[in-house]
């Protein structure tokens, strides 16, 4: 544990009172222990934050370009505010004793606690009874009105979390996984879906191309990737075709720039249109929120709504992720990834779960939304070759020591 949260933790508040009074006088002495004493608590509220942090959800919406300021506040925060909720109902409650008694053995004039102080040498216990009343009412109003702005600020994240993606950003470096995001300078650009082309082909992006070259990978000690290559043309669709834990998932990783390869090279475009294999909706937002998130600049929520409906229940739009099934889920992420303007589109197992209707309507989906943008769908269904008219690239399993 971090060493000086230890000693805040154990040390006795009156003795530590002391010392800093002795040391700084009464003047620092209030501030320094109030915050000594609400300090742990939040820090051990923002460790906890920390690790349920929805990284999926983050990496999915910054590979879809959406601003660093937009992802945590609409993303990282909603997750985090239960634990500062309760860190707040712990820490408000605690500073509200260590004031008073700092208060009392600092004797700053006109406070509480020199009022307490008073009151315990003339032994009026009824007003030091009315005393101990109004610091309890004080105490009790200061948490209220913190938690209260603290699920403020949630409400004002969800509505953050409305409306198109705003400003523009590049995608992962690169080779450099989990590094921040450069905010793009320059104009925004409408997003493929939002130009509604009558075909599926629209003018090709020769920045869409990818091209991964003899790339080797492992991970623990143990080759996953060795050799791998693949290039995907502007407008093409290729199936990754292996059985499971053959390398579909680090070979997507790396495309993403998710994960840095060991040696070779990986050009692509700056941003994409991507699914995980694990689930990456943002809770708290509903299925229309978490695709307005993501979306490009010019996607209404109208044809996000009409969007959802073709693969969803109709009140399935207004229902958050745990409202949802698996496979509701899933196909929302897909719409997710096809409304966003990636320059390509890149999927892990999207149809994983889905009965054959389902799997049908969303291999469709994909197909009429794609506008001309590259296509890379991880999967161990051979069916899906024909249902997306691809090309299939096969990933030998390696797994073997470095």
């Amino acid at each position: 544990m971090f060493a000086p949260l230890q000693v805040m933790k154990s040390a006795p508040v009156a003795c530590v009172i002391v010392i800093v009074l002795v040391a700084w006088g009464s003047a620092g002495a209030l501030v320094t222990i109030v915050a000594f004493v609400a300090f742990p608590p939040f820090y051990v509220g923002m460790m906890q934050a920390l690790e349920a942090r929805p990284r999926q959800a983050e990496t999915v919406l910054r590979l879809a370009g959406v601003s660093k300021v937009r992802v945590f506040v609409a993303c990282i925060w909603p997750s985090a505010l239960p634990f500062f909720v309760a860190a707040s109902k712990t820490a408000v409650a605690l500073s509200w004793r260590a004031g008073i008694t700092a208060e009392l053995l600092c004797l700053p004039m006109d406070s509480l606690g020199s009022a307490v102080y008073a009151s315990k040498l003339t032994l009026d216990s009824g007003n030091l009874l009315a005393l101990t009343i109004v610091v309890m009412v004080l105490s009790w109003a200061c948490e209220k009105a913190v938690v209260a702005l603290l699920q403020l600020s949630g409400k004002a994240a969800r509505l953050a979390g409305r409306g198109g993606k705003g400003a523009k950003q590049g995608g992962l470096p690169e080779n450099k996984a989990d590094e921040s995001f450069d905010e793009s300078s320059g104009p925004t650009e409408p997003s493929p879906f939002a130009e509604q082309t009558s075909s599926p082909t629209a003018p090709l992006n020769p920045e869409a191309a990818i091209v991964v070259e003899e790339v080797r990978k492992g991970y623990d000690g143990n080759k996953v990737l060795e050799g791998f290559v693949l290039r995907v043309a502007p407008g093409e669709r290729v199936c990754l075709m292996a059985p499971t834990g053959s390398g579909k998932s680090t070979a997507i990783a790396v495309m993403l720039g998710a994960a840095e390869t060991d040696s070779g090279s990986v050009r692509a475009p700056e941003r994409f249109g991507a699914m995980l294999q694990t689930e990456s909706l943002v809770g708290g937002l509903t299925a229309c929120e978490n695709v307005l998130l993501a979306a490009g600049n010019g996607v209404t929520e109208q044809q996000v709504r009409e969007a959802l409906r073709e693969l969803l229940p109709q009140d399935a739009c207004d229902k958050e992720p745990c409202e949802l099934s698996g496979g509701m889920k899933r196909l929302t992420e897909i719409v997710r990834a096809m409304l966003s303007d990636g320059q390509a589109i890149v999927l892990d197992e999207p149809f994983a779960g889905l009965d054959e209707e389902s799997h049908s309507k969303a291999c469709a989906f994909i197909l009429e939304n794609l506008h001309g943008r590259p296509l890379v769908v991880a999967t161990h269904d051979p069916g899906d070759v024909d249902l997306l008219k691809a090309r299939m690239v096969g990933i030998q399993a390696v797994r073997r020591p470095l």
